[in-house]
């Protein structure tokens, strides 16, 4: 292994993506749309009623409980359903709630991860290629988007623009000109997810945004709107499988 296969973390754009070994991961769910390749081997998925799939390359939409396992490294993109490319995987590549991802896709992700992974990409290149290989994808399909309700393309763009703040719901409603109540309900059905869950998630990206190993747990939580660390923690652990303690100490945080 290189000495710069190190495990890293990558915030960009309102997307997280982390790339290294992840073996003692516990079963959670999140408010992302979740793709995960694996490197070498195959990954293997547990769900509620134990293994589901064998694979190497897996989309699972929100709020879907899951355990990833494999012997080698990962590569986890984590997309804001609330967005336009995460908007577009959940309409478009997944036919069930778990799915896997594309051959070619999976071969490309393969590969850029282990670049990135073996420090033969840096985090801005890999970014850059993973944008335009997603950008790609995108493409083949934007005929498809007559079936989304322009009115939620229009949210998810004035929450994109201002997602250094917690929009409230009535503000994105108002900006769409639809009345609260049915924006609420157009909103969970176009993303998977509800509006008040995608203000947690905001909260969640923002602690990496902000963290610093100079920083205390305490110190995020309150900053953050969570009650304590312990808060945070449970938050943290239900999210993503890990604490933050055991997930920042063995990665490189590679802020944007």
């Amino acid at each position: 292994m290189s000495s710069t296969s190190f495990n890293k973390i990558l915030l960009k754009d309102r997307a997280g993506f982390f790339v290294g070994y992840l073996s003692d991961n516990l079963a959670h769910r999140h408010y992302a749309l979740q793709c995960s390749v694996s490197l070498q081997e195959p990954l293997t998925l547990y769900g509620q009623n134990g293994l589901l799939l064998l694979t190497s390359g897996i989309a699972i939409k929100p709020m879907i409980e899951h355990r990833l396992v494999s012997r080698s490294p990962m590569l986890i993109i984590l997309l804001n359903p609330a967005s336009r490319t995460g908007h577009f995987f959940h309409h478009h590549f997944l036919s069930s709630d778990i799915d896997r991802l594309p051959e070619e896709l999976t071969s490309l992700l393969q590969s850029l991860g282990q670049q990135w992974f073996t420090g033969q990409l840096p985090a801005e290149a890999f970014y850059l290629a993973y944008t335009q290989l997603i950008q790609s994808f995108v493409q083949t399909c934007l005929t498809a988007s007559h079936h989304t309700d322009s009115r939620i393309l229009d949210a998810l763009d004035f929450l994109e623009a201002n997602a250094d703040k917690v929009v409230p719901l009535a503000e994105a409603a108002s900006h769409v000109f639809l009345s609260p109540e049915r924006f609420r309900h157009l909103f969970q059905a176009e993303t998977g997810i509800t509006f008040r869950r995608l203000q947690l998630w905001n909260k969640l990206v923002q602690v990496f945004q902000t963290y610093s190993p100079a920083k205390s747990l305490t110190e995020l939580a309150h900053e953050h709107g969570f009650s304590d660390s312990a808060h945070l923690s449970r938050t943290f652990k239900e999210t993503f499988g890990l604490s933050p303690t055991q997930l920042f100490n063995n990665s490189r945080f590679i802020q944007d």
